[in-house]
């Protein structure tokens, strides 16, 4: 069976809804997701916080988590 016969099977056993959902998803995959006013925040913060130079490196990430 090819990939599109397999995907059209696929689709047939699902739910109205569920193929709605499923097209959203395929029609918004390249659309990034908004932000929230909290979210944006916790970003600009973050900017914030490596513009002042607070960071770590990743070896101390891994020492400190024991990987």
């Amino acid at each position: 069976m090819d990939a599109k016969a397999e995907l059209q099977a696929l689709i047939d056993q699902m739910s109205e809804d569920e193929v709605l959902h499923l097209t959203d998803l395929i029609n918004n995959k390249n659309d990034p997701d908004e932000l929230t006013p909290e979210e944006m925040a916790d970003v600009l913060e973050a900017l914030a916080e490596y513009e002042r130079g607070e960071t770590v490196t990743f070896e101390e990430v891994k020492a400190k988590y024991g990987w």
